[in-house]
């Protein structure tokens, strides 16, 4: 009896170590909310509204009477005015005076990582970006992957200008587990000028309980990829992390993220949670997209 028990015991750990082993890091083991957690709710249901970046102005306006402004041109440029001229803190590529134009049909400035660099290597320190729903290896001068945007002021705003995926060119699909309402402020505070030194998610515990996709599309929808990733804005890097792939759910087809939904859900230790569906050859007609978990502290996520 007795040497049956310790096989039995032998047998539940070595499966335990195993279940471990697969388990991706930084993704965490099974864990429950703590009274710390904040609850996450996402959504999109219409195409154009997923942001690849957000943009702030934390600079102070010498001439409010003239506006300051970003604006994209597909398949072009992203421009920045500032104070109604034209931006002299950074361009890409530069040639010559400073023009706050970034070219991106260029090789120096044609990912979404080239893009957040340049802008946050502001000699002014008057505008910061980050990378939203994307990946710093993410291209944008494909056509033009970013949504034409007239010159706009919501650069200014709190919360930060989101610059969307042109869902007519990308056809990805996109999005992330944080507060879409809060914009950049995800990544830094409410009032900072700057963003922190090493990832903004660095003592947070995303959690993706569930997730539902329905999207009509007349290509091809491929593999919806959960990521973690751990941002470095400071050392201009990404460590990304994929922990879980499927096949999507055809078109007009009702999909689930909820694999894991019962013994607790994704984790994503001290990086941003996003998911992304690989979608090629047609233009997405109808979305539905939801992601839902909670948001723990790392001293209570661990």
């Amino acid at each position: 009896m007795k040497k049956n028990l310790r096989n039995l015991v032998a047998v539940t750990l070595a499966a335990v170590v195993a279940t471990f082993a697969l388990l991706p890091f930084p993704a965490s083991a099974q864990s429950v909310p703590t009274p710390q957690s904040k609850v996450v709710s996402a959504y999109y249901n219409a195409a154009d509204v997923s942001p690849a970046l957000y943009v702030k102005f934390v600079g102070v306006e010498t001439n409010p009477t003239a506006a300051t402004t970003v604006a994209v041109s597909a398949g072009a440029s992203i421009t920045f005015i500032k104070d109604g001229a034209a931006y002299d803190g950074f361009e890409c590529p530069v040639s010559g005076a400073l023009g706050g134009i970034i070219d991106t049909t260029n090789a120096a400035c044609d990912t979404l990582g080239e893009i957040v660099d340049v802008i946050n290597s502001d000699i002014k320190k008057n505008f910061v970006a980050v990378i939203a729903n994307g990946l710093r290896s993410d291209p944008v001068q494909t056509s033009g992957n970013l949504l034409t945007i007239g010159a706009s002021t919501a650069v200014k705003s709190p919360t930060g200008m989101p610059l969307f995926w042109d869902t007519s060119v990308d056809d990805n699909e996109n999005l992330g587990l944080w507060d879409i309402n809060k914009g950049i402020l995800n990544w830094m505070a409410d009032g900072s000028r700057k963003l922190p030194s090493a990832s903004a998610w660095a003592d947070t515990d995303s959690t993706l309980i569930y997730g539902l996709e329905q999207f009509t599309n007349a290509g091809t929808l491929g593999a919806l990829d959960v990521y973690c990733v751990v941002e470095n804005y400071a050392a201009h890097t990404e460590t990304v992390y994929t922990l879980f792939e499927k096949t999507a759910a055809a078109t007009t087809v009702v999909g689930q993220i909820n694999e894991l939904t019962a013994v607790g859900g994704w984790h994503c230790q001290g990086g941003k949670l996003f998911v992304r569906i690989d979608g090629s050859g047609a233009d997405t007609s109808a979305w539905k997209f939801n992601l839902y978990g909670y948001a723990t502290p790392m001293a209570f996520g661990r």
